[in-house]
């Protein structure tokens, strides 16, 4: 099974809302059977048309020995996700890639979010998938940030988890604090095995966590003087 090839082009713009017919000629393969061909668009560097809602065009064709069959017509029919997606390296390979990619511009880094945009020429990959990151959060930042930006972050993460471990050991700590410390603390251990700050609900659970800790930690509620009899 291949993804993503081959492809064919677009002669002029499609308009939202537009229809566009194409004749297209594909090569049967070697071994007769029946075989299903997943038709979609790409907007290339950004997207797959059907991963947005999980709808693709299927045309299902039957290969016999010696007989040619015609070009398929596409007809529209949804598929499950799942029977339609791009390869997902592993994390060791996802890891090795960053590390090429970081060498490369050890200092300045690729520049924020850049890694699932570029991790494939590393791979030498024609086709990729385009929606995963390197699955750690402290690789993501090094390959992205370089060493210069990582410095900055990996300081300021050792001493807010520092400053959590210091607290924790305070006697009059109060329960919220606890539950916020717990929460950043495991955002801290899942980033070995996850990038997460670029994700909508996550990442802005994490920042509302960080927001909170300082808040309660520097900025207190102070106590209302008692009025005097």
């Amino acid at each position: 099974m291949s993804y993503g090839e081959p492809r064919w082009p677009f002669a002029n713009p499609v308009p939202p809302g537009q229809t566009v017919e194409m004749n297209v000629t594909l090569q049967a393969p070697a071994q007769p059977g029946n075989y299903k061909l997943i038709w979609d668009v790409v907007q290339e560097q950004v997207t797959w048309f059907g991963a947005k809602n999980n709808s693709f065009a299927v045309s299902r064709v039957t290969v016999t020995p010696g007989v040619q069959q015609p070009p398929p017509t596409p007809a529209a029919a949804p598929t499950p996700a799942w029977e339609y997606s791009l390869p997902i390296p592993d994390r060791r390979t996802l890891w090795l890639t960053a590390l090429t990619l970081w060498q490369e511009r050890p200092f300045l880094g690729i520049g924020p979010d850049n890694f699932r945009l570029t991790y494939s020429r590393a791979l030498g990959a024609t086709s990729w998938n385009e929606t995963i990151h390197s699955n750690n959060w402290y690789v993501e930042t090094a390959v992205s940030l370089g060493i210069i930006g990582s410095l900055v972050v990996f300081s300021g993460m050792a001493w807010l988890g520092i400053d959590i471990v210091r607290t924790l050991r305070d006697k009059t700590i109060s329960i919220w604090q606890i539950a916020v410390a717990a929460g950043l603390l495991s955002f801290f251990i899942h980033g070995m095995l996850d990038f997460f700050l670029l994700f909508n609900a996550t990442g802005l659970l994490f920042w509302l966590l960080l927001g909170l800790w300082l808040t309660m930690r520097y900025f207190p509620p102070q106590s209302a003087p008692r009025a005097q009899r």
